[in-house]
């Protein structure tokens, strides 16, 4: 985990179970059951029936769902996936300060064109992989400006061994040296 102040570089697990001792301090009671229904009385409490057969009742609810990053099908992501391949420019540019990075582009394009831009502000060497986008003049236009080299081909893996990157390679069999890559959630 990084990028969460007071806790950077702290394992996930350890993070969640120090959240749960935390909020169990507070009078919280953490249940491990799925919700079947939740429904409003008159007076505006709530009734929450759980997977278990029990009911709890509250004066408010928050849905947290939690997240799932859906990768691309592109070898080598998966087993470098939050090491050497990260989500997020908030969260992972300063470990990459100053280093090479590929921004591979998703279908989720705004984001893939805002990550690029984003850690530009981290190194000096930035390339972003259109992967299947296309970009319009303007949109071209403006991550060349901002010094990010744009190369037009589709990703079809990672180089290097497990636990390392020595680039990407595009499908037309042109290879693309970098320290670290980037791809945008969805």
């Amino acid at each position: 985990m990084h990028g969460f102040v007071s806790r950077d570089g702290i394992p996930p697990a350890d993070f969640l179970a120090i959240a749960r001792n935390e909020v169990s301090r507070y009078g919280a009671t953490i249940v491990a059951a799925s919700v079947d229904t939740i429904e409003r009385g008159v007076d505006g409490s709530f009734t929450v029936s759980l997977s278990t057969g029990s009911e709890l009742s509250a004066r408010a609810v928050l849905v947290a769902t939690g997240l799932t990053d859906e990768l691309p099908q592109i070898d080598g992501v998966r087993d470098r996936w939050g090491t050497l391949v990260h989500p997020c420019p908030y969260c992972h540019g300063y470990e990459v300060l100053g280093h090479t990075i590929v921004v591979i582009g998703r279908p989720v394009r705004e984001m893939s064109l805002k990550q690029a831009g984003l850690l530009r502000r981290f190194s000096d060497h930035v390339t972003f992989v259109t992967n299947g986008i296309s970009l319009t003049p303007p949109e071209r236009h403006r991550l060349e400006s901002f010094g990010i080299t744009v190369v037009d081909g589709q990703v079809s893996h990672l180089i290097g061994e497990a636990g390392s990157l020595g680039g990407v390679a595009l499908a037309d069999g042109t290879a693309i040296d970098c320290d670290a890559v980037f791809i945008a959630p969805s």
